[in-house]
């Protein structure tokens, strides 16, 4: 903080996105991917600690180190949990439509799960090498956001570990 005005410092990072490194390898191996997202976790993690939600993770947001570490970046449309204003009033929907949350589609209050349903639609991305409503329709990818079921990962890779297929389930869930 300098001045009034908060600032984030990040350090110079190595390595390249990870929708990058999908567009070159394609989908990534359960245990790596599952590894990147953790390391993406305790990033968002420390971030909510100190207040803020991060409003769009998505593979282009997570970075990779030159020792493959991941690195939660642009930090752009961030606000504090409790900070009210125009881009986050009721009804502004601001973030990437395939990492949305279903809050997020429907431009209502956000929290660190919001977060955490992009971090997992990111998951879902690295696991089967597609976005988990990947559509051309913006609206219809909203739509599915907030009203569809979470696709099932497995059906792109039915050798995957079922405790992964639950964590998605469980961390995408939608309110009644």
């Amino acid at each position: 903080e300098s001045a009034g005005a908060v600032f984030i410092i990040m350090e110079c990072i190595d390595g390249g996105n990870l929708h990058d490194y999908l567009e070159v390898h394609g989908r990534i191996a359960w245990p790596e991917a599952t590894r990147m997202i953790r390391d993406a976790a305790a990033g968002l993690m420390a971030a909510h600690e100190v207040g803020l939600i991060h409003r769009d993770i998505k593979p282009s947001n997570l970075m990779r180190t030159s020792r493959g570490d991941i690195k939660v970046v642009d930090f752009g449309l961030a606000r504090p949990f409790d900070q009210r204003s125009d881009i986050t009033r009721q009804g502004a929907v601001v973030g990437t439509p395939a990492y949305m949350s279903p809050e997020q589609c429907a431009g209502t209050d956000l929290d660190a799960r919001s977060d955490l349903y992009s971090l997992l639609c990111t998951y879902y991305h690295l696991l089967s090498g597609v976005a988990p409503f990947g559509c051309e329709d913006i609206g219809e990818v909203l739509y599915r956001h907030r009203h569809a079921p979470f696709p099932d990962v497995r059906q792109h890779l039915p050798n995957l570990p079922e405790s992964i297929g639950h964590i998605l389930r469980c961390g995408t869930q939608k309110a009644a």
